[in-house]
């Protein structure tokens, strides 16, 4: 017996095939960069092997290039700044006090997810400098206008609040109102070499 293939049925199986690469190729690259960030966090929190040690000397690195992205992994509660594709730093931040899940909402306490950019700087805020994330974007104001309610905003990469001090154990705990918070020293570093429209990826 002879079987045949139409042209139809062939396209089809062709686009199935690219389709299961694609997804098989994308879950490989986000199990690496979750294992790189696991690798990140160890060498910031606790040193260890060579390889972390080497992770370690990026949680120490004096930035002197300027910052063109940034990505930030909440589960980790990393932040990893890039110049041209090179991973200059890892940082590590605080959250949200509610920080599961992505920002919809004013006063949800949660720390956005999605491509957002560098939007404004303020060196008199009510934390010691901040940095300012374009949220809400088109999604999230689309989302909030369907279950009408605010997507709320001003939402900041700052330091500790002007009336703490310098103490990093304020990043052990998720104490923000949405914000990504980091220590004072580390947005006096970003305040300088972040840029004005640099673009920012959080993802969870």
């Amino acid at each position: 017996m002879k079987f045949s293939v139409s042209p139809q049925k062939g396209w089809y199986r062709y686009v199935l095939i690219m389709a299961g690469v694609l997804i098989f190729g994308l879950g490989v690259v986000y199990m690496r960069l979750i294992a790189k960030s696991g690798l990140a966090l160890a060498a910031c929190v606790s040193g260890g092997s060579d390889s972390v040690k080497s992770m370690s000397a990026l949680c120490d690195e004096q930035l002197n290039v300027p910052v063109d992205s940034i990505l930030v992994i909440k589960h980790a509660r990393q932040m990893y700044v890039y110049h041209q594709s090179r991973l200059l730093k890892v940082y590590k931040i605080a959250l949200g006090n509610n920080p599961v899940g992505p920002k919809h909402f004013q006063g949800d306490r949660k720390t956005p997810e999605g491509l957002y950019y560098i939007n404004g700087k303020n060196a008199n805020s009510m934390a010691h400098k901040s940095i300012g994330i374009s949220y809400p974007n088109d999604d999230d104001r689309s989302y909030a206008r369907s279950k009408r309610l605010p997507t709320g905003g001003d939402v900041e990469i700052h330091g500790f609040l002007n009336s703490w001090d310098n103490n990093k154990a304020y990043l052990n705990t998720d104490w923000t109102w949405g914000c990504i918070a980091v220590a004072n020293d580390d947005i006096d570093e970003l305040f300088k070499y972040v840029a004005m429209g640099t673009p920012i990826n959080i993802v969870p």
